[in-house]
């Protein structure tokens, strides 16, 4: 599982963070996915940021369903990264 950490200015200056989770349908995925959703706040780089969205991606599609039924902060993004429709997707979701 590739867990990568971006953040983007948001009204007020506030650091808000969007989280992009690969083979996020893998036990393991599911598991970084769950415990993020569960969060408000990730510590990075010595900050608090607010978790504004979770890309969940993965080649399993019913996984990653039930994962972003679990929480509105999480998207589900089912496909190979091999496919540029997956990652034009992945790119309009970033600030």
């Amino acid at each position: 599982t590739d867990l990568r950490f971006g953040a983007s200015f948001a009204t007020g200056g506030d650091l808000t963070l969007r989280v992009l989770v690969t083979g996020a349908a893998g036990f393991i995925g599911q598991m970084v996915v769950s415990a993020l959703a569960q969060r408000e706040t990730h510590l990075v780089d010595g900050h608090q940021r607010h978790i504004q969205r979770i890309l969940a991606t993965d080649i399993a599609k019913a996984p990653l369903t039930q994962l972003a039924a679990s929480s509105e902060l999480i998207q589900a993004i089912p496909g190979a990264l091999s496919d540029n429709g997956i990652l034009d997707r992945i790119k309009a979701e970033q600030p």
